[in-house]
């Protein structure tokens, strides 16, 4: 009986090590969640539930997963790695064949950005700027609820304009207009280079001088200053590349992390 006991205990306390493991890394392995996730306790039930309902709005207009999680701290993986893994690890309302998440680890105050499926297309460097730029502002001041709302916002309007094709027009625009530019810019030039009698260049313009009024007797070359410009090398403010990247069970994704 006392063996039985024993093993019991041991059995106890190895599970209640793996459940405060898992609660002080914020991962929910193989759950079954919601839009939002906040492990880290930043919102209120109120803001939580309104935000579940943009997300959700969002998820089913494109039929793309999109989900918000925040956690208290993670471990030493680069936080859109650690994003792309509690994606692929944990299970969804909807498919999440293709998706996003952002996730928040409170203990360094980094956020990782990570999408999967056609969202790879969708995200380019500028779109994920653009999510950067609406919710960062509000994160550095803690307005957790505004800042997750506002990328949730600029969510919906990125995934709009790729699906209209807005990105594809905009090229089209730009190559139109270089394309005009150059043929406008090539038949002035060629109405005034016909407008203009030809010449021969004459090294020592002979023609001009008189003969004999003009004697060089000596020449000399004279350094006068050097001009010098220094233009700083722009820097990342600490965020990753939004290049293609693998999650540890070998899904594709792209994305960034930064600090907030």
């Amino acid at each position: 009986m006392k063996k039985i006991a024993s093993i019991a205990l041991a059995l106890f306390f190895t599970l209640g090590f793996a459940a405060s493991a898992s609660a002080d890394t914020g991962l929910n392995q193989g759950h079954q969640l919601t839009y939002v996730t906040d492990n880290a306790g930043l919102l209120t039930a109120s803001d939580k539930s309104t935000l579940e309902s943009q997300l959700a709005a969002v998820s089913a207009k494109y039929n793309f997963l999109s989900v918000i999680v925040t956690v208290k701290e993670k471990d030493s993986r680069e936080a859109k790695l650690y994003a792309a893994d509690f994606y692929d690890e944990n299970t969804f309302p909807m498919a999440k064949t293709d998706g996003a998440i952002l996730l928040l680890s409170m203990q360094d105050r980094d956020f990782g950005f990570a999408t999967t499926g056609w969202g790879q297309d969708a995200f380019d460097q500028d779109s994920q700027d653009d999510l950067d730029d609406a919710m960062l502002p509000y994160l550095r001041q803690d307005q957790w609820a505004a800042g997750f709302e506002a990328y949730t916002r600029q969510l919906d309007t990125e995934l709009g304009d790729y699906r209209q094709g807005k990105a594809t027009g905009k090229v089209l625009i730009v190559i139109v207009a270089v394309v005009v530019g150059v043929g406008i810019g090539f038949l002035v030039s060629w109405r005034f280079k016909a407008q203009l009698k030809s010449v021969k260049p004459d090294e020592y313009a002979r023609a001009y001088v008189k003969q004999g009024s003009f004697f060089l007797s000596a020449s000399t070359d004279s350094f006068l200053y050097r001009n010098v410009s220094a233009v700083p090398i722009p820097q990342n403010e600490g965020k990753s590349s939004s290049g293609g990247f693998s999650s540890s069970s070998g899904g594709s994704f792209s994305g960034h992390s930064g600090k907030f």
